[in-house]
C-alpha cells in the first residue's frame, strides 16, 4: 500500500521525499525542452539489447531480465519511459516538459504523472496516460509536483490527486482517465495529507483547522454518499502525517508534530495506530516520517518498521515488529555496532529483507560521513521472528530501498544509481535499469534515498 503525503513546508524543507531535486538534476543536465501544449506525438517503440549503453537521453534497460517482474515506469533525463519485459519493448511516453513522480494504476494499464513546464514546480500539471502510448489526458493544475499528490484507488481506475482550481485555490480532487475532474467534497486549502482504503470505499484525510486554535484533524470520507466520520482531533498547534490504513482496512497509522516543527519531525516523531471501531489511538513507536520504513505483514495488522529518532540514519536504528490492534511491538536483534533500515516483509510474509550498516557516533551530518558510511550498507534477510539474519555476501555493499516482487522469488535494491534484481535461492544479481543520469538528486545528506521518485513498478 502506498502511501500519500501533501506538501508542506516541512516536505518543502526535504525532510521526506525528494521530488524536486529530481526535477533540478534533470534541468541541469540540459535536457528539458518545451515542444508545445497541444497533446503529445506518437510514442516511440523500441526493442533494445541487454547491452545498450545509457546515456543522458537513452535509458539504459535490460528487457529481458524483467520477465516475470511486470513493467516499470522510469523517468530518464525530462522524458518517461516504461519498460515491458514480457512484451519486451521499451516505449517512451510523449510528454511536454519535463515528466516526474510517475504511479501506475491498480491494473497496470494507466499513469498518473506530473509535466514540469517551467523552471519550478509551481507551472506544473497531473497528466494520466495510456501505458502502452494509446492516449493522454491532462488532469489539471498541479500545486507542485510531489509523488504524493497523486494517488490511484486501489480497486478502480480512478485517480486522487491535489489540483488547483480556477481561482488558484488547492484541493483534492477525483478524476478517471478521459472523464472530468471533480472536487471532493473534503476539498479545500487546509486538506494537508490523504490516503486510499485498502477496498477504495474511502479516502481518509489531514485536514488544519484554524479555530479556536490550529490544530489537525484526521477524517475519512465514503465515497459512495459523501458521508464524512471525524476519526481523531489532535491537540492545540498539533498537526498529523498521515501514513496510511492498516491493510485490513480497520484502522489508521499517523505521525503528531508537536508545533507543527519541521526540526522535531527531522529527528523523528510518535507514531500512532488508531482503530476505526473508536478505540483510543496508541503511540506504538518513535520514528522518522518516512513511509517507505513503514512494511505490512500480510495478517493486515502487524507493521515492521524502523525505530529510533535523531535524523541521521546512520545511528540509533533498529527493527521492530509492532502489533497495531494491542499496541505492542518487539524488537528484532542486531548488533550493537549495526544499524537496521529499508525493512521489506516478503508476501508470503515468512522472510524479511532490510539494509544493515555500520553504526556511526558522528552526528555533524557531514557528507563525507554520509559517503563513505554508505559503503558500509549491504543486503541481509531475517525470518519474521527474527531469528537466522543472514547478510547475502555475493550483493556487495551501497545497497538502498529493498523491494520484493509479488511471487517473493525476487528482490529489486538500489545500488550505484541503478536498479539491480537478485533471484531468490540464488547467486544471480543483475543490473536491470540504469545507472540514471539523475543520481545526485537522490542523494540525501541523512542517508535516506529512496527510488520509487524516479522509477515506479506495476506488479503482476
Amino acid at each position: 500500500m502506498r502511501v500519500h503525503r501533501i506538501s508542506r513546508p516541512l516536505i518543502a524543507a526535504g525532510v521526506f521525499r525528494k521530488a524536486l531535486p529530481v526535477l533540478e538534476a534533470a534541468l541541469l543536465i540540459g535536457i528539458f525542452a518545451l515542444v508545445g501544449t497541444g497533446e503529445p506525438a506518437v510514442p516511440s517503440t523500441s526493442t533494445l539489447p541487454d547491452t545498450a549503453q545509457p546515456s543522458a537521453s537513452t535509458p539504459g534497460v535490460r528487457l529481458s531480465a524483467l520477465q516475470g517482474l511486470g513493467r516499470f515506469a522510469l523517468v530518464w533525463g525530462s522524458h518517461l519511459y516504461v519498460a515491458d519485459g514480457a512484451a519486451g519493448v521499451l516505449r517512451q511516453i510523449p510528454s511536454v516538459g519535463v515528466a516526474a513522480t510517475p504511479t501506475w494504476s491498480h491494473d497496470g494499464h494507466w499513469l498518473a504523472y506530473h509535466r514540469l513546464l517551467g523552471a519550478n514546480t509551481a507551472t506544473s500539471e497531473t497528466w494520466i496516460a495510456r501505458a502502452d502510448g494509446g492516449a493522454s489526458y491532462r488532469v489539471g493544475q498541479a500545486r507542485g509536483a510531489s509523488p504524493d499528490d497523486l494517488a490511484w484507488s486501489p480497486t478502480t481506475a480512478t485517480l486522487a490527486a491535489v489540483l488547483r482550481d480556477s481561482s488558484g485555490k488547492s484541493g483534492l480532487w477525483l478524476t478517471n482517465p478521459g472523464g472530468i475532474s471533480r472536487p471532493l467534497r473534503a476539498a479545500g486549502d487546509a486538506v494537508t495529507s490523504f490516503a486510499w482504503s485498502p477496498d477504495g470505499a474511502m479516502i481518509a484525510y489531514v485536514a488544519t483547522v484554524s479555530l479556536p486554535v490550529r490544530h489537525d484533524v484526521v477524517s475519512t470520507i465514503r465515497l459512495r454518499d459523501g458521508q464524512i466520520v471525524r476519526r481523531f482531533t489532535a491537540s492545540a498547534d498539533t498537526a498529523v502525517v498521515l501514513a496510511g490504513w492498516w491493510p485490513n482496512g480497520r484502522g489508521l497509522v499517523f505521525w503528531l508534530d508537536p508545533d507543527y516543527s519541521q526540526s522535531l519531525a527531522a529527528d523523528g516523531l510518535d507514531l500512532f495506530a488508531l482503530a476505526l471501531d473508536g478505540s483510543t489511538s496508541r503511540a506504538i513507536a518513535g520514528t522518522l516520517p518516512y513511509r517507505d520504513w513503514l512494511s505490512w505483514a500480510p495478517d493486515g495488522h502487524t507493521l515492521l518498521l524502523v525505530d529510533g529518532g535523531g535524523r541521521e540514519v546512520w545511528r540509533g536504528k533498529h527493527l521492530v515488529v509492532c502489533d497495531v490492534a494491542r499496541g505492542t511491538c518487539r524488537r528484532i536483534p542486531q548488533p550493537a555496532s549495526d544499524v537496521s533500515v529499508d525493512p521489506a516483509w516478503a508476501p508470503d510474509g515468512s522472510t524479511i529483507a532490510f539494509v544493515r550498516a555500520q553504526q556511526r557516533a558522528d552526528s555533524s551530518g557531514g557528507a563525507r560521513t554520509g559517503v563513505d558510511w554508505t559503503t558500509t550498507r549491504t543486503l541481509w534477510l531475517t525470518a519474521s521472528n527474527g531469528t537466522g539474519a543472514h547478510e547475502l555476501s555475493y550483493v556487495r555493499g551501497g545497497v538502498f530501498a529493498p523491494a520484493w516482487a509479488t511471487d517473493g522469488r525476487a528482490l529489486l535494491f538500489w545500488q550505484d544509481d541503478a536498479l539491480w534484481l537478485w533471484r531468490s535461492r540464488s547467486s544471480d544479481v543483475v543490473r536491470i535499469i540504469g545507472p540514471f543520469p539523475q543520481h545526485a538528486a537522490l542523494t540525501d545528506f541523512f542517508g535516506h534515498v529512496s527510488w520509487t521518485d524516479i522509477v515506479s513498478w506495476s506488479r503482476p
